[in-house]
């Protein structure tokens, strides 16, 4: 089964990125939206790590959906971009145990979230495969 783990939407939340004197990115933005889903993921009984910055581009936390470690980074593409992805133990690559039911259940419970607050809109939910077709490089200009 495939699964769309590919969340784009675009997000009325201040911008949060911080830019140092001479133009350059030192702290991504999106710190906000990545703080409010995972406290509303948490908030639903899924455990959550605090967010944290990932590399130079985005934010990330893990979530724990019925014992199923899920991975979730989001980034500022042309619209915002959410990823999930399943961390799976050795084992369960072993025995090819794919957790579609949490990783299903867990992709319902972001959704309902985006989908009730106004601030999220043009939410669309894609495969990586559809994503990686339709993604298309965006500059992203400094602020002046």
């Amino acid at each position: 089964m495939r699964f769309c783990t590919c969340t784009t939407f675009d997000a009325d939340f201040p911008d949060d990125a911080v830019w140092d004197d001479k133009g350059n990115l030192v702290i991504p933005p999106g710190r906000g939206i990545t703080d409010y889903l995972s406290e509303r993921i948490s908030g639903q009984g899924i455990p959550c790590s605090k967010p944290a910055q990932h590399s130079f581009y985005g934010w990330a936390f893990d979530a724990v959906m019925d014992g199923v470690g899920i991975w979730c980074l989001i980034q500022g593409v042309d619209h915002w971009v959410l990823l999930t992805e399943i961390r799976r133990a050795l084992l369960d690559r072993l025995l090819r145990r794919k957790h579609e039911q949490e990783l299903s259940a867990f992709l319902d419970a972001i959704n309902q979230i985006l989908n009730k607050d106004p601030r999220f809109s043009s939410i669309a939910r894609y495969t990586p495969q559809d994503y990686a077709s339709i993604r298309k490089p965006v500059r992203r200009d400094k602020p002046t």
